[in-house]
């Protein structure tokens, strides 16, 4: 199936190869992720007691792949705003960012086959995505067509 995505280089970062992959739920970054890199960073892989724990943790996995010269990684964030693409940005200098515009009749689709317990927030938070994209930023960022 052939998506949209906006991809943006990053060549401030040198050699790295660390991609930013962002995207409502279902739009398929996980998957694009552990096909790009052997390292994938998800905040939803990091366990803690709390949310705002885990958003810490998150925070600073990215600041160290951020820090190292030699970094080959995929950190995946939703971050529907061009606001949050740059905070992460910021954390985690990506030599790439690929956003996801999967529709949103896939993302619903694919998160029902999912059949995890979390359904129904992941389907809300499909709607939130789509609502939050804006954009009216994306004339910075080239538009692709890819597998």
């Amino acid at each position: 199936m052939i998506q949209q995505q906006e991809v943006t280089t990053c060549p401030q970062y040198g050699h790295r190869q660390v991609t930013l992959i962002c995207g409502p739920p279902g739009s398929g970054k996980s998957t694009l992720a552990r096909q790009l890199h052997n390292h994938v960073l998800e905040l939803e892989s990091i366990t803690a007691e709390t949310w705002r724990l885990r958003l810490k943790l998150f925070g600073r996995a990215c600041y160290r792949i951020g820090r190292d010269p030699l970094a080959q990684a995929a950190v995946v964030r939703g971050a529907p705003t061009q606001a949050e693409r740059e905070h992460h940005a910021k954390l985690c200098k990506p030599s790439k960012i690929i956003v996801l515009l999967t529709p949103a009749d896939v993302c619903h689709r694919r998160v029902a086959e999912r059949n995890r317990p979390s359904v129904e927030n992941e389907h809300a938070a499909i709607d939130a995505w789509w609502r939050a994209w804006n954009a009216e930023h994306v004339e910075d960022l080239e538009t692709t067509r890819t597998w």
